[in-house]
């Protein structure tokens, strides 16, 4: 599999004024001030002057040792961010690190957020290191955390909804915040690599192919509806009806969980039962929540594969799409008739067999499991 190497930046930087001056000399007054933006950070305890020195502390949960790479992740709230939650599980054993969760109510934002990155970066102490799984550019404020960056010597970033140019945060386009940044697909790589300092790159949505436990036995329901879906395959009943005139069993969205582990399990025992999953770009299903224009991969296609299934829609037409997933099988359905797609549908079933299950599983393992992009990023920070 070809993951895409880090785009250096050659461009001048403009010098940063800040980190310009913090050899001269700074006036108490200037230290103080320095120190009460640093303690009202959120995460913060009571800030010390000493000698008008301003001594930020450490917040209890950054305490400690680290072991390799510590994790961060942060809670966005609502459900639908199950997926990342199991990567930042997963990278914390892998990376043998601790797994940290961190509200994003808790992260510095707005004002505050901005006279935090106007100050230079702590220098750090030790040689911890921090892998950050931001769901989006804003949680990648989590190293503004009072104590954070002094921490830490090695701070890595992976913004999994990457495809946002709006919302790259000022804490990424400021110097010395992260050391290197990941993108979830190519399309995405130049416009992060011309806004930030550091390296840039690509490591595409995955899946826990290793966790998934599934056998060809289990392979009982023939479509399996999962997230959002055009106006036409949107209504389950309408669409279990056209099935059942098709000869295809179908099943519907799976329930939702109290927490956003449970909705993970309903979700995964849906892959589990399924021969093929239905799914539909962002092109022709929509939501408020998506980008306008902009079409990529999430956890629906490379889920499915790791359960050994086919995914019936459209794909997303990016180019980390062209290259993660195997054409042999996916299977193209019309978004505007049912009838017709499943009729599609029924055609490329005929030519799923175990030997085909298998092959599917074989391809997820080889280029989709979480363990060889963490691997990724262990070998950029230097980790043995």
């Amino acid at each position: 599999m070809r993951l895409w190497p880090a785009r250096l930046n050659t461009k001048p930087k403009p010098p940063n004024t800040a980190a310009a001056k913090c050899g001269a000399p700074i006036t108490r007054q200037t230290r103080r001030r320095l120190a009460h933006i640093r303690a009202a950070l959120p995460g913060a305890r009571a800030a010390r002057m000493q000698n008008g020195r301003a001594l930020a502390c450490t917040p209890r949960k950054f305490a400690g040792k680290l072991q390799v790479m510590d994790v961060a992740v942060i809670l966005p709230g609502g459900r639908g961010w199950g997926p990342v939650l199991k990567l930042a599980e997963i990278a914390a054993e892998h990376l043998g690190g601790r797994l940290i969760k961190i509200p994003a109510e808790s992260l510095p934002a707005g004002r505050l957020g901005k006279l935090a990155t106007l100050l230079p970066p702590p220098r750090p102490r030790g040689e911890q290191k921090l892998l950050v799984i931001a769901s989006i550019g804003d949680h990648l404020n989590a190293v503004l955390r009072s104590g954070v960056r002094r921490h830490y010597s090695y701070v890595a970033g992976w913004v999994i909804d990457s495809f946002w140019e709006a919302r790259i945060p000022r804490v990424a386009r400021s110097r010395g915040w992260y050391d290197h940044l990941y993108v979830t697909d190519q399309q995405d790589l130049d416009m992060w690599a011309a806004a930030v300092p550091c390296p840039v790159g690509v490591l595409p949505w995955g899946a826990d192919v290793a966790g998934a436990q599934v056998s060809w036995a289990d392979k009982q329901v023939e479509l399996q509806r999962v997230g959002r879906q055009p106006q036409v395959w949107d209504d389950d009943d309408a669409v279990a009806g056209a099935a059942a005139n098709a000869g295809v069993s179908f099943a519907g969205r799976p329930p939702f969980g109290d927490t956003d582990e449970a909705n993970q399990a309903f979700v995964e025992t849906a892959y589990r039962q399924a021969k093929a999953v239905l799914a539909f770009g962002t092109r022709t299903a929509r939501a408020k929540y998506n980008h306008p224009t902009k079409d990529y991969v999430t956890a629906r296609w490379t889920d499915s594969l790791a359960y050994g299934c086919l995914v019936a829609g459209q794909v997303p037409d990016t180019p980390t799409a062209r290259e993660i997933l195997p054409s042999f099988a996916l299977v193209q359905l019309s978004d505007t008739d049912v009838a017709q797609g499943l009729e599609q549908l029924k055609a490329a079933l005929t030519q799923y067999d175990e030997e085909k299950f298998t092959a599917i599983r074989t391809w997820a393992r080889e280029h989709l499991d979480w363990r060889s992009r963490l691997d990724q990023i262990a070998a950029d920070a230097a980790v043995n």
